[in-house]
């Protein structure tokens, strides 16, 4: 602001030469300035993907100190919240709280040895996880037992740190580095086991000795942090402010920033799979090996440039740990995406051409139109289009000439001037193609035209086509036109166009490409529809269900070795061409479509479709397909498939929502719910990884879980059975083995093998008993008919003699013995039975009307309760001759009731009304009702005799009773009673359900 506030004082007082030349010099500062800015802007696309996890994912804390992958594919963090496990989806913390054993969460370094015991450093002392659980080791000669755990050729564990430990299986013992020159010599010529780092001191472990190699301050300032030996013979040595040392041939050479590294300050050393060394530190990672040095910085998406460790998985894909920030995973991207910060100032991006210089062209959705060049994008000199600088569709033809669009109008631009080709009455222009003669197509919403020999001619719907909205253009080997519209394909052949409106299973006739393979069959995107196939007169159509990424396809490029590579509205797909004519031949054999999308590089997984020319293959092979945020380029030959297979692990086993045991067999037949949890541990993109079960005994073939990883079994039948799962990696690559876990359901008692073998034996004896019985009953009724046979015969004999001897007088008796009968005794007798009869009959009814009442829904409310009970209390005490009064408030709610709970209650004070009719001698009782919020008090006072508490256990049965029933529903009982006085019991119930 000085300088310009100085300016105008030397325009004023200088002459105009001066002025002038002040002024040109001025506006000069000024284009370089801005020039400095533009160029500044430009940077290079991102060549990694980067991925973040932290406290939000689950992380117990953001420090990751140390990574290792183990052998059982998990990957392991150290943190300052405790030892971490990771899938690649969900984090599982072993600390204090939940591991016995662990004497700190503060975990510093992570070594896995030989046997897959896991070793953790923290900051109190040294941790060991095998299959027993966690064992800590605290202090050794009252230092702390920590620092870089290694493993030389013989198993022997080691622990360098401030001091040296050695570790004999049983204990830890301290050691001392030596001074050897011999040891020395061998070591550094590739013979040692290990090298480590303590103080100034470059360590190696050979022939079960430590010998110091290098004092790193003689040759820097800096101490070292790290040390790896690759190839044998050469150690680089990472060093807290001089770079990166490495030693070679009895020659030391310094790596700084001078030379490309991030910084001079690096922490952590790797050697990759593909023998890449690799440094990280403050400012982020490089890799120092190769063509040149490669770094991985904030620019290239790192939430924390100050990184811990650094490790690559069995996949190739790298992980970070972060000071601060968590965990970072680091992948090349497939997909270069480029955009503003790469010079393409609009980044809709419609259409995209070659040049014959092996350039692009590009169009833009109101930018205008831009040329690539290699990495370099830059506006075209001549736009083509106008100040709304809509661009949907440019093209270079045979000619040289690059065609456009002006607001409907026809362009193009040859030898840098701009000419408009009168008579064209296209409106939305979307596509230019140039067939073999030379002749320019137009596909426009109003219809299809030509260009030939400077004269437009128009073909619409008057003219056969199926839609005048035309998206895509293509001229197959026999000269024939395909026209791709919004409603249906068309083809033209000899000036006469057929439309093919009933393609069988196609769901949405809007064309979007078009293309045309080796062998010449035909193959078509839609939009909606999925991939169609043309070959020998047949259409076939490629769905998700068929296993393809999307049913959206706007665009086919074929590559060198011969895929389809596709846009669509989820990113972009890979397909072999191969695979899907197999799969239209026999659809049981399955499609690997692989998948580009953000964890591949892509800004936004949505391509831009309907507009041509779209997505191109230049010379080198490399694919450009337009976006709604850049340009995406991916080079095939770059994109590695993924055939390491996911190692599958059963996880957890929850029997009705506990957790159990997987070692646990046995599982009760009773058991409602069964859960399995599993996983599969894959990096790349965990969430294209596919799980299929069984139960062997229980499924016939397998069950095809998706990616969800629980399976749920309800109700299974009691047996033995054998639970497996298999899953398969991103790129669609199966572990058939997988993990399996034993289970037996156990039947239930009676259907034990015991339980049935005594059933059995009891049948038998049954049977013998039965068959006893019956010929027992037999015998007895064979003898029953003789007696009953002679009883006859004796009483026929007997009759014959009465009837002979007495037959008159015993007809008088038997009339005197009736008169007799009538007017007796007997009478009363009778009376009396029939009263007593009566009264049962009445105690039947009444106990009869208790048991309806209780059974009744209809008086599960608390005011019915009341009222029975007012009623019962009134009639039994009447019957015992004792006055009742009643306190009972008139509006008693009607709050709901289970038949338990009025059940309880009401044997409760029917005992209590007992206990006074038969103990208290009582001549009045007085049973009182008040309901307060959510609780109703019942109170029974009478005048009785009363009693001491050192009499109450006279009661306690009775006592007992009452208190355990109103218990039983969620209520208080209180008893209080003076000798001579009365006794008062009063119930508490609460009116929530209980």
């Amino acid at each position: 602001m000085m300088g310009l506030c100085f300016f105008p004082r030397i325009l004023y007082f200088g002459t105009m030469k001066q002025t002038d030349f002040i002024l040109r010099f001025f506006l000069f500062c000024i284009f370089l300035s801005i020039s400095a800015e533009t160029s500044a802007q430009i940077r290079p696309p991102k060549h990694f993907v980067i991925t973040h996890w932290g406290l939000d994912e689950g992380l117990p804390q953001s420090s990751v100190n140390s990574i290792i992958q183990s052998k059982d594919g998990y990957l392991w963090l150290a943190t300052f919240g405790g030892l971490v496990r990771f899938d690649g989806v969900s984090f599982t913390v072993f600390d204090r709280s939940n591991s016995p054993g662990m004497m700190s969460d503060r975990c510093l370094k992570i070594f896995e040895d030989r046997d897959s015991v896991l070793w953790i450093s923290t900051e109190q002392g040294l941790i060991r996880k095998d299959k027993n659980g966690f064992t800590s080791f605290i202090e050794q000669y009252g230092v702390s037992l920590s620092g870089d755990i290694l493993q030389d050729k013989k198993g022997v564990l080691w622990v360098i740190g401030s001091s040296i430990y050695r570790y004999d299986g049983k204990k830890f013992t301290r050691q001392n580095f030596i001074y050897n020159d011999s040891l020395r010599r061998r070591a550094t010529a590739g013979e040692g086991d290990f090298w480590a780092v303590t103080g100034k001191d470059v360590l190696c472990a050979i022939g079960g000795t430590i010998v110091r190699c290098f004092d790193v301050t003689s040759v820097a300032r800096y101490n070292p942090w790290s040390v790896v030996e690759y190839p044998k013979g050469t150690v680089w040595i990472a060093t807290n402010g001089s770079g990166i040392l490495r030693y070679r041939n009895g020659m030391m050479k310094r790596y700084t920033v001078r030379d490309g590294l991030p910084s001079n300050n690096l922490q952590h050393l790797l050697v990759d799979n593909n023998s890449d060394v690799w440094g990280v530190g403050n400012v982020g990672a490089a890799r120092l090996t190769g063509p040149q040095i490669i770094t991985i910085t904030n620019d290239d998406g790192l939430s924390d440039v100050s990184l811990s460790s650094f490790i690559q998985d069995k996949e190739g894909n790298y992980w970070a740990g972060t000071f601060s920030r968590g965990l970072e995973k680091i992948r090349s991207a497939s997909v270069v995406t480029y955009g503003r910060q790469q010079g393409l100032r609009e980044e809709r991006v419609l259409s995209l051409a070659p040049r014959k210089n092996g350039g692009l062209l590009i169009g833009t959705n109101g930018g205008g139109d831009f040329e690539m060049t290699g990495d370099h994008i830059v506006r075209s000199k001549v736009p083509m289009y106008d100040s709304n600088g809509f661009t949907w569709s440019i093209l270079e033809d045979s000619k040289g000439r690059v065609w456009g669009t002006d607001s409907g109008r026809i362009l193009y631009r040859l030898n840098g001037k701009k000419k408009y080709y009168p008579g064209f009455s296209g409106k939305f222009l979307f596509v230019i193609y140039e067939d073999r003669r030379g002749d320019m197509w137009f596909g426009c919403s109003n219809g299809l035209f030509s260009l030939h020999d400077g004269q437009f001619k128009k073909y619409s719907i008057e003219q056969g086509l199926s839609s005048n909205d035309v998206r895509c253009i293509f001229q197959d080997r026999s000269n024939n036109l395909w026209i791709g519209t919004v409603n249906g394909l068309n083809r033209m052949r000899n000036g006469s166009i057929e439309s093919f409106m009933a393609i069988p299973g196609l769901t949405s006739h809007y064309i979007r490409a078009i293309y045309q393979d080796g062998d010449g069959t035909m193959w078509f995107g839609s939009y909606g529809g999925g991939l169609i196939r043309y070959r020998n007169g047949t259409f076939t159509v490629f769905t998700m269900a068929d296993g393809m990424f999307d049913n959206i396809i706007s665009h086919i490029v074929e590559d060198d070795s011969g895929y389809f590579w596709m846009g669509s509205n989820r990113g972009i797909a890979r397909v072999s061409r191969k695979e899907l004519n197999e799969h239209a031949e026999h659809p049981e054999r399955p499609l690997r479509v692989k998948s580009f999308g953000k964890l591949e590089g892509m800004r936004t997984i949505e391509t831009n479709g309907g507009f041509q020319p779209s997505a191109v293959k230049d010379a080198a092979g490399k694919i450009y397909f337009p976006t709604v945020e850049g340009l995406a380029v991916v080079d095939p030959s770059t994109v590695v498939v993924n055939t390491v297979l996911p190692q599958v692990h059963i996880e957890q086993f929850f029997i009705d929502g506990s957790r159990t045991d997987l070692g646990r067999s046995e599982i009760p037949y009773d058991s409602s719910n069964i859960e399995i949890h599993y996983t599969a541990l894959n990096f790349t993109d965990p969430s294209k990884v596919k799980f299929r079960f069984r139960i062997d005994g229980y499924h016939s073939e397998w069950i095809d879980a998706g990616t969800r990883r629980t399976a749920y079994f309800t109700q299974m039948p009691p047996g033995e059975y054998r639970f497996q799962v298999i899953a398969s990696n991103d790129d669609g690559y199966w572990n058939e083995q997988g993990d399996a876990v034993m289970f037996t359901i156990l039947p239930p008692f009676w259907m034990t093998w015991w339980f049935r073998s005594g059933v059995a034996f009891l049948s038998i004896g049954v049977i013998v008993w039965t068959v006893k019985l019956n010929e027992q009953r037999k015998t007895r009724e064979k003898i029953r008919a003789i007696e009953k046979t002679a009883a006859v015969e004796r009483e026929r004999l007997r009759i014959a003699h009465d009837l002979h001897d007495e037959l008159g007088a015993r007809l008088t008796e038997i009339g005197l013995m009736t008169d007799f009968a009538k007017k007796g005794k007997n009478k009363s007798e009778t009376q009396q039975h029939l009263t007593n009869i009566g009264a049962t009959a009445r105690g039947v009814i009444d106990s009869f009307r208790e048991i309806v009442w209780a059974v009744n829904p209809q008086q599960d409310t608390l005011d019915s309760l009341i009222d029975f009970l007012e009623q019962y209390a009134i009639r039994y005490l009447m019957h015992a001759e004792i006055r009742c009064r009643l306190a009972i408030p008139p509006d008693i709610p009607t709050v709901p009731l289970s038949s338990e709970q009025r059940h309880s209650i009401f044997m409760a004070v029917k005992e209590s009304l007992h206990n006074i009719v038969k103990h208290a001698r009582a001549t009045e009782v007085k049973f009182s009702v008040h309901v307060e919020t959510n609780v109703v008090h019942l109170s029974i006072e009478d005048n009785g005799r009363g009693f001491s508490n050192t009499q109450l256990h006279r009661f306690n049965n009775g006592v007992g009773n009452m208190k355990k029933r109103i218990e039983g529903v969620g209520g208080s009982m209180e008893i209080s009673s003076v000798s001579g006085k009365g006794t008062v019991v009063t119930f508490r119930i609460s009116l929530r359900e209980s």
